[in-house]
């Protein structure tokens, strides 16, 4: 009985390449990673679409990694070794290299020391950024090409530039930055989609990518924006994704500032408020104080005036004056005011006349006396003053 023909394993429909992760993997990470690109109708985010669009212009595709924080050394096995299989391989070599070449890394580091840094990245799922981009770049001599959505190809280039790659034929590294600190693999749009990936650009002439339907509902990254910044106007956030060339990190860091500069500006508003009325209130205070405290003036004619009956008429204006007043109109008060200002001008008219009557006689009675007189009276004057 003859052996069975082994069947060739099928390749993945150009435009949809995946991860093809080891059987140990569990499948949780599997869905996990579906949900973090796909909305719920199975369209990726709009950065990631304009990223492909991209990349359909040269010819190339995404090849999605698993998003379980090992993507980027995922997506550079991908390209290396044809296999993202080799991702733990790749992150011991890195930070090993960068441990060993520690002037190199280290004036990069701010909150952390360098073997902190490199302890917490040797670990399973730490996300790799640029910094392992370029050690690895530096640790195989080979240039790496990052592809992102709405801007220019980023080439990382090594410090033996010129040399043959060490470990591997691939003259360039391929790949793609997208979906929120998420890092994919590149493969040619006719494959090979498994093994190396022998990258050739082709440019290729696309329709002009269509816009995005401002009535579809809203994706995956614009919900999180929504949960964590508590902005739910879709179209704000859609315009500040295409004006962030879809970083959610960045859209979200404006639209922080912007809620904390809307609450600065109301609470100062609060304030200002809050002193206007209290000034005016103690305006107003001020104001009624000083009609009811006004002390009223005497009446010459009734200073005049001697003998029982003023002592009798003075208890009903005592009595008069600690009852209560009842709460009287603006306009009323101002009147008053006004009144009793005109009868403090006249009294202090009618004081100066007399002073003047008593002056003269005064002058008449003590006609006659000497010089030296009047020096001892202005000398004690002053001396009654002084005291």
């Amino acid at each position: 009985m003859g052996k069975r023909k082994p069947q060739a394993k099928a390749s993945p429909k150009p435009g949809t390449p995946k991860d093809t992760s080891t059987a140990s993997e569990p499948r949780r990470q599997k869905s996990r990673h579906a949900s973090r690109h796909d909305d719920d109708d199975g369209s990726w985010d709009e950065g990631t679409r304009v990223l492909q669009h991209q990349l359909g212009e040269l010819g190339l595709l995404i090849k999605d990694m698993t998003g379980d924080g090992n993507c980027l050394f995922r997506a550079l096995s991908d390209q290396w070794d044809g296999t993202p299989d080799y991702h733990a391989k790749h992150r011991k070599e890195v930070c090993v290299h960068i441990d060993e070449k520690r002037e190199y890394y280290e004036p990069f580091l701010v909150d952390e020391s360098l073997d902190q840094y490199v302890k917490r990245m040797c670990k399973h799922g730490t996300y790799g950024g640029n910094l392992e981009i370029v050690a690895f770049s530096r640790l195989h001599n080979v240039k790496i090409a990052v592809h992102q959505a709405s801007t220019p190809i980023w080439i990382v280039k090594p410090d033996m530039e010129g040399q043959p790659a060490k470990g591997s034929a691939a003259p360039m590294v391929h790949i793609v930055y997208h979906s929120w600190e998420h890092y994919s693999s590149v493969r040619n749009a006719d494959g090979p989609y498994e093994g190396h990936p022998r990258i050739v650009l082709k440019p290729t002439t696309l329709p002009p990518l269509e816009k995005p339907d401002p009535s579809a509902p809203a994706n995956h990254m614009e919900r999180t924006i929504m949960s964590s910044t508590g902005c739910h106007d879709l179209n704000r956030i859609r315009k500040l994704l295409v004006q962030s060339r879809g970083d959610p990190g960045r859209v979200m860091s404006i639209l922080f500032d912007e809620a904390e500069a809307e609450a600065e500006a109301e609470a100062t508003r609060e304030s200002t408020n809050d002193t206007l009325d209290e000034n005016s209130l103690q305006t107003g205070t001020e104001t009624q104080d000083s009609v009811q405290t006004a002390p009223a003036l005497p009446d010459p004619s009734d200073s005049a005036s001697s003998g029982p009956g003023a002592a009798a008429s003075s208890e009903p204006a005592e009595s008069a004056a600690s009852t209560p007043k009842k709460p009287q109109s603006r306009a009323r008060k101002r009147e008053e005011a006004k009144k009793l200002q005109k009868e403090k001008a006249l009294a202090k008219k009618r004081n100066k006349t007399k002073g003047d009557v008593a002056a003269e006689d005064k002058s008449v009675g003590t006609a006659g006396a000497t010089d030296a007189d009047d020096v001892d009276q202005v000398l004690v004057g002053l001396k009654a003053v002084c005291i």
